[in-house]
C-alpha cells in the first residue's frame, strides 16, 4: 500500500508556466436550496406521462451542479435523463466533457462515459472510459488517468483501473495503479491514495535518497500522521549504507496560545563507532495571555562528533554548541521581565572543557524605560544570574547588575542632542580556586552627549531624491577601575562595523566596562527615493577620537588604545531601482596607508529567479593573531522560463582552502521539475565531504529524492525555489 500525503508546511505548487487551466465553460450560478431541478431546452417533444426529447441548447441545474448536451432524453421510470451528442458537466470543483451521461435526479448519481475531467484545487486532469457520480461528493472512475500536466503534453501520467475521488475528504484513491514518465512505466502499487487539494492526509511522504562521503548512499522514507486538526506527526526510517538504520520521528502541535516541536533522530548502532546515536529536539513558543510568554528549545546530542557525522549541511556540522534555553516573559508598557534557564552542550572535539560557554541557571533580567517631569527619560537593564561550569577551575557564583540610564532628549527639526547620565553598578557572589576574591562590588559613573544636524535638500520639480547630510558627535566618559580579578562569564568586544563608533559600551556583558574619553565625529550622506519610500544611497565616514590611554581590557593589556585617533571607518551602501544593491564596511589606517579590515557585499536581484551575490572579507590580524580573507561567490541564474544554473564557492585565501562549493541545475516545467545538486564542503578535521542531491517532482502529486531546494535556498541568498 502507498499513500502520498500532504504536509501542512509544504508550499503549494506552483502551476504558473501552464497557461489557462480548465475546459471553456458557461458560468451558471447555483440553484437555491429546495428550488428542485431545472430543464431549459431550444424545442422539446414528447408525452410529459412518459417521456420527453429535448433538443438544441439543453441545460440541465440541480443545487450547484449543472449537465449541457444538445440531445437529452427524459425518462419517468425510473425518472433519469439520458444526454448523448457531447456532455459537458461541472459539479463545484470537478468539470467533466464526455461522449454521453446518464443523470438519475432524485438518487444524486451519474455515469458519463468517454469522460475528460479536470479536478481545479488539484490542477489535476484525466481520461476516463466510465465516470460514475455515487453521491454528491463522491465519484468513480473506471479505466482512468490522472496527471497535472497539460491535457496535450502529458510528461507524466497515473493510469489506474479505478479511481476513486472523496471532494468532501480531500483525498483520491486509485486500485492497480501505474505512474509513467514520459511514457516509461516506473512505479506500480495496487493500492494508491493521493490529495486531490490542500488538506492534510496521513499516509507515505515520496521516499529520499542520496549520497554522501560521512555516510554512504542513504534512503528515507517518511510516514505522515494527521493526528488531528491541531497536531501531526512524521515516522522516518532512514538507511544510510556506512552506517546503519536510523528511525526518526517528529511531532507538531499547534494550540490558540502557541505552538511546539518535538524530534528525535535514532541510530541504535552506528556502523562505523560501534555506539548508540542519537539527537534530541524540542521547541515549544507559548502566549499564555496579553502580557506572558514562554520559549523553550531544548538540544542534545548522544557525543561531541554527532553533528559532525550526521549534520545536514555546513552549518550543522560546524555546531560548536547546542544550546538549551527556557524562558519565561513578561511584558507591560515599557518593561520586559525574562526568567531564564540555559545550558550548552559542546559538540566539537577539539574545544576544551576548560574553553566551554558558561551556563546561566537561573538568570532573571528586567529591561524597560519610563518617561520623567521634563522631558527626561529613564532606561534601566538590570539582570541577576548564576553561572556555572564543567571545568572545576573555573569561577562560579552569582552576578548582579544594574545599569540605569538618565538622558534629556531634545530634537527640533534639523537638530538633535541628547546628553545622558550613566551608572553601572555590579556586584558578584563567586566560588573559585584560583586565589582571586569571592566577593567584587563596582560602581562606575559615566556621561555621553550625541548631537547633530539633519539638513535635508528637497528635490527641484519632478525630482525623485532626498537628499540629506548629517554631520554628527558623539562623546563619551567612563573612568578606569582595575577589573583583572572579575571573570569573564558571558562578555566580548562587539563585531566590527559603523554603529561601534556610537556605542556606549565597549564590550557584550557587564564583566567589563571599558574606559573612555573619547569623542566620534562622523558625517553620513543619504538619498532616499521618494516614489518607492527606501533609502537608495547612504554613504557613511567617521572616527574616534581617544584623549587618554585606556586601561581596561578584556585581558590584562589586551586590545587596548592609546591615546591619539582611531583608524577611519566607513561604510557604503547602495540599492537601485533594476535590483543592484551593495554594502561595504571598511577600517583605514591613515597613517600606515593601509586596510585593516573590510567586508563587502554585491548583490543583484531581477524578480524573476536571476541571483548573483559577491561577498569578501579580510582582516589583517585578529585577535588571536589569524589573518583572515575569505570570499563568497553564489548565484542563481535562469537560462530561458525553464532551466536555472546554480552555484556557491566559498574560500578562505588566507588558508588556500575550499570551505564550501556547490554546482547545480533545475528544471521546472508546467507539472515537474528536477533538480541535482553536488556540494562539498569542510569538516572540522579539515577533510572535504561530498554531497549529492537529485529530487524529482511532481507538482500536486509528490517529490522523489533528497530535498534539494532549502539546501539551495539557504546556500545561496535571495534564491527561491521555483522563483522563475
Amino acid at each position: 500500500m502507498l499513500a502520498l500525503a500532504v504536509v501542512p508546511a509544504a508550499p503549494a505548487a506552483d502551476f504558473g508556466l501552464c497557461g489557462p487551466f480548465g475546459p471553456a465553460q458557461p458560468a451558471y450560478s447555483p440553484l437555491p436550496p429546495g428550488s428542485g431541478t431545472r430543464l431549459e431546452a431550444d424545442r422539446l417533444t414528447g408525452n410529459p406521462d412518459t417521456g420527453l426529447s429535448l433538443t438544441g441548447d439543453v441545460v440541465y441545474r440541480n443545487g450547484p451542479a449543472w449537465a449541457r448536451s444538445p440531445f437529452v432524453d427524459y425518462r419517468l421510470d425510473p425518472r433519469r435523463l439520458e444526454l448523448t451528442g457531447g456532455v459537458s458537466a461541472r459539479h463545484r470543483d470537478l468539470a467533466l466533457e464526455a461522449d454521453s451521461a446518464v443523470i438519475r435526479p432524485d438518487a444524486d448519481t451519474a455515469a458519463f462515459r468517454a469522460a475528460h475531467y479536470w479536478l481545479f484545487p488539484a490542477h489535476g486532469y484525466g481520461y476516463a472510459d466510465l465516470a460514475r457520480q455515487l453521491d454528491p461528493e463522491r465519484y468513480r472512475l473506471d479505466g482512468a488517468t490522472f496527471s497535472t500536466c497539460p491535457r496535450d503534453d502529458q510528461d507524466w501520467q497515473l493510469r489506474a483501473a479505478r479511481v476513486e475521488i472523496d471532494q468532501a475528504s480531500g483525498v483520491g484513491r486509485a486500485r492497480h495503479a501505474r505512474l509513467a514518465l514520459r511514457g516509461v512505466p516506473v512505479l506500480y502499487s495496487p493500492w494508491l491514495s493521493f490529495p486531490i487539494d490542500d488538506r492534510r492526509k496521513s499516509g507515505f511522504l515520496t521516499p529520499s535518497f542520496g549520497s554522501s562521503t560521512q555516510r554512504g548512499n542513504e534512503l528515507a522514507t517518511p510516514y505522515y500522521l494527521n493526528l488531528a486538526p491541531h497536531m501531526d506527526a512524521t515516522i522516518t526510517p532512514r538507511y544510510m549504507s556506512d552506517r546503519g538504520v536510523m528511525l526518526g520521528g517528529e511531532f507538531r502541535y499547534l494550540h490558540p496560545r502557541g505552538r511546539a516541536r518535538a524530534a528525535l533522530d535514532y541510530l541504535p548502532e552506528d556502523r562505523a563507532t560501534d555506539s548508540a546515536r542519537h539527537l534530541l529536539e524540542v521547541e515549544h513558543r507559548g502566549r499564555w495571555s496579553a502580557h506572558w510568554g514562554s520559549r523553550l528549545e531544548l538540544r542534545r546530542a548522544s557525543d561531541e562528533r554527532y553533528m559532525e557525522d550526521f549534520g545536514a549541511d555546513l552549518v550543522g556540522i560546524s555546531t560548536n554548541h547546542l544550546e538549551s534555553v527556557l524562558d519565561v516573559v513578561h511584558r507591560r508598557g515599557g518593561w520586559t521581565s525574562r526568567l531564564r534557564l540555559q545550558d550548552f552542550q559542546t559538540v566539537d572535539p577539539d574545544i576544551a572543557t576548560f574553553d566551554e560557554p558558561y551556563s546561566r541557571l537561573p538568570q532573571l533580567r528586567v529591561t524597560g524605560h519610563q518617561r520623567l517631569a521634563g522631558g527626561l527619560r529613564l532606561d534601566l537593564a538590570g539582570e541577576w544570574s548564576h553561572f556555572d561550569h564543567p571545568a572545576a577551575d573555573r569561577p562560579t557564583g552569582h552576578r548582579l547588575d544594574l545599569r540605569p540610564r538618565l538622558s534629556l532628549p531634545w530634537r527640533r527639526p534639523g537638530l538633535y542632542l541628547e546628553p545622558a547620565a550613566l551608572f553601572d553598578y555590579t556586584l558578584y557572589r563567586l566560588e573559585r580556586g584560583d586565589g582571586g576574591p569571592e566577593s567584587i562590588e563596582r560602581s562606575l559613573p559615566g556621561l555621553s552627549l550625541d548631537g547633530g544636524l539633519v539638513l535635508d535638500r528637497r528635490p527641484a520639480a519632478g525630482g525623485r531624491y532626498l537628499r540629506t547630510l548629517e554631520p554628527r558627535l558623539f562623546y563619551l566618559y567612563r573612568p578606569a577601575e582595575d577589573q583583572a580579578a572579575i571573570p569573564l562569564f558571558d562578555t566580548s568586544r562587539y563585531s566590527f562595523g559603523f554603529a561601534q563608533l556610537f556605542r556606549e559600551r565597549r564590550y557584550t556583558g557587564p564583566d567589563r566596562v571599558g574606559d573612555a574619553n573619547r569623542l566620534t565625529t562622523a558625517l553620513t550622506w543619504r538619498w532616499s527615493d521618494l516614489a518607492t519610500d527606501r533609502e537608495a544611497f547612504s554613504a557613511g565616514l567617521g572616527r574616534i577620537h581617544y584623549f587618554d590611554d585606556q586601561s581596561v581590557g578584556l585581558e590584562p593589556g589586551a586590545d587596548l588604545r592609546e591615546a591619539g585617533q582611531s583608524n577611519v571607518v566607513g561604510e557604503l551602501g547602495l540599492r537601485t531601482a533594476d535590483g543592484w544593491q551593495a554594502r561595504v564596511t571598511a577600517e583605514w589606517d591613515p597613517e600606515d596607508n593601509r586596510v585593516p579590515q573590510w567586508r563587502g557585499h554585491l548583490g543583484y536581484r531581477d524578480g524573476h529567479g536571476t541571483v548573483a551575490n559577491l561577498g569578501y572579507r579580510a582582516r589583517r590580524q585578529s585577535t588571536d593573531g589569524e589573518p583572515l580573507r575569505q570570499s563568497d561567490v553564489s548565484f542563481a541564474y535562469p537560462v530561458g522560463p525553464r532551466w536555472t544554473l546554480l552555484g556557491r564557492h566559498n574560500y578562505s585565501f588566507a588558508d588556500d582552502r575550499l570551505i564550501e562549493a556547490l554546482a547545480g541545475v533545475e528544471y521546472e516545467s508546467c507539472c515537474w521539475a528536477l533538480r541535482g545538486v553536488w556540494r562539498r564542503y569542510v569538516t572540522d578535521e579539515a577533510d572535504f565531504s561530498d554531497s549529492i542531491f537529485l529530487q524529482l517532482v511532481l507538482k500536486g502529486l509528490g517529490d522523489v529524492g533528497q530535498e534539494a531546494g532549502g539546501v539551495l535556498e539557504h546556500d545561496i541568498l535571495g534564491y527561491q525555489s521555483g522563483s522563475h
